[in-house]
């Protein structure tokens, strides 16, 4: 973490929260929340501006893995740093991180979209983001996997009501159920 932190070079910095980020193949629920804690601790050190370069940059890369649990890592992490995070980053990165994940092969990283997506949508107030959100629930209430549209129905779609109806902003597909 004080290598990441004082480090006088990116590239370096950078390979070191990759470093950071594969220390573990297949972390666990535990695994992900220490790595989770520790991006979180380091974002207080650095700063907003380092923070998105070096540590959500990372994340698109891991978004890719072949491994579900370094996904489902992304997915917290998102969760844990959008309160944090400007309403720049909120809308620009990690909103559509979530939204690319709906589609993820692995039903545990749907899944784990629609849980944490439902708590962070009181963050996004630009009215423009509802239509893909919307979209994005339909997409898991639709999926194939049931325990995707359980999670979906009992807490991303109230979620979404909710927060369409306060940005009144009554979605016509949705808002009507």
């Amino acid at each position: 973490m004080c290598a990441i932190e004082k480090h006088p070079l990116e590239a370096a910095r950078k390979a070191q929260v990759q470093w950071l980020f594969n220390l573990l193949k297949k972390p666990d629920e535990e695994q992900r929340s220490a790595v989770v804690a520790a991006c979180l601790e380091l974002k207080e050190r650095v700063g907003e501006r380092r923070t998105e370069t070096e540590i959500l940059s990372q994340c698109w890369d891991e978004m890719n893995h072949k491994n579900e649990e370094k996904r489902l890592l992304v997915v917290q992490l998102c969760r844990e740093m959008a309160p944090l995070m400007p309403r720049r980053v909120q809308d620009a990165v990690l909103l559509p991180m979530l939204l690319q994940l709906v589609t993820d092969s692995a039903a545990a990283v749907r899944e784990a979209v629609a849980l944490n997506l439902a708590p962070l949508l009181p963050l996004f107030e630009d009215t423009a983001v509802l239509p893909k959100v919307e979209e994005a629930m339909f997409q898991l209430v639709c999926d194939t996997d049931g325990g995707v549209v359980e999670e979906t129905l009992k807490t991303l779609l109230p979620a979404f009501v909710a927060w369409a109806k306060s940005r009144r902003h009554p979605s016509g597909r949705c808002c009507e159920l």
